[in-house]
């Protein structure tokens, strides 16, 4: 179900091919990630990692037909440029996958949701298994940042030299 609802969101992506390239990649690059957003927050991350993964595969995909570059030209460091911000020398579009990974959505749901999950439970006993399971997400997610900022800071460095 989550995949079908990607597959669908990946289509309506196709027709930013009919812009002129610059305007298509800012098109994207403004959207890419936004047309996931709420199927990243309905699902676990285990549910909805593989769906990113195809979706992020499909929008650089999409960033070589923008660009006339041949699919076989998509190396690991053809999707790394694709996937870096602006200044670092990247399109700026944000990979989903990685995200979806680390829970981060997931979590934001439920933090939202917290509230109201405790009127509904009422029972203390039940809302604190759930804010156990929640920290220990929290906690994966924050190693997640941390392994991922230093290396963007690194790289960025280095282009700044």
């Amino acid at each position: 179900m989550v995949l079908q609802d990607v597959k669908e969101k990946a289509m309506s992506l196709e027709r930013i091919k009919l812009l002129p390239a610059q305007d298509a990649m800012v098109v994207l690059r403004k959207t890419a990630s936004a047309a996931l957003n709420y199927i990243t927050r309905r699902g676990t991350p285990d549910e909805v990692r593989p769906a990113s993964a195809f979706f992020d595969n499909k929008v650089a995909e999409l960033v070589c037909d923008i660009q006339r570059l041949q699919k076989s030209e998509l190396t690991a460091e053809v999707i790394d440029e694709i996937f870096s911000p602006l200044l670092m020398g990247g399109t700026g579009i944000v990979a989903t996958e990685p995200v979806t990974a680390a829970g981060i959505p997931f979590l934001a749901s439920i933090a939202m949701a917290l509230p109201t999950m405790r009127g509904i439970l009422g029972d203390e006993k039940a809302f604190d298994r759930i804010l156990r399971g929640l920290s220990q997400r929290i906690q994966g997610a924050t190693s997640f940042l941390g392994k991922v900022l230093p290396r963007v800071g690194r790289k960025l460095r280095r282009q700044v030299r």
